[in-house]
């Protein structure tokens, strides 16, 4: 590679009508100092393109990580939809054991409370038929009985 040094040290020969040592000079320092310029300015592109290479390895890192975040996140979401899913379930379950529970402990109540009422009832019936054969009795005594 042909760099600004190499230009300002390069001797040409003399000759006979060739041209003008002052402007081949003159040229020859133009095209050093263009070509040194030049050589500055590649460096510094290629120090910018070496740190936005790295910027960019490092934004690619981190599109990496907020994809598997992401992905972490969803799978996380998908479980606590499912297991909400399932304690609901399960909830919805108990209450629905709890409730065939109570229905039927209620079904119980009533059932033995019908037959305390039925028992009641017939023990009102005989004491109706006792109290009746009683009082006919105390009236058959008393028409027997003259006061």
């Amino acid at each position: 590679m042909l760099t600004a040094v190499d230009v300002k040290n390069t001797k040409f020969t003399k000759k006979m009508g060739g041209y003008k040592a002052e402007e081949v000079d003159a040229f020859m320092e133009l095209a050093a100092s263009t070509l040194n310029e030049i050589s500055q300015e590649n460096y510094t592109l290629k120090k910018q393109v070496d740190e936005l290479s790295q910027r960019v390895e490092e934004y690619t890192k981190m599109e990496q990580v907020l994809k598997e975040s992401i992905v972490v996140a969803k799978m996380t979401a998908d479980d606590i939809k499912e297991n909400s899913q399932k304690e609901a379930e399960i909830i919805v379950k108990e209450a629905e054991l709890n409730a065939k529970a109570l229905l039927d402990e209620k079904q119980q109540e009533i059932y033995k409370l019908e037959n305390n009422y039925e028992k009641l009832k017939q023990e009102v019936e005989i004491y109706k038929t006792k109290i009746k054969t009683v009082i006919e009795n105390q009236l058959k005594m008393m028409s027997e009985e003259t006061f």
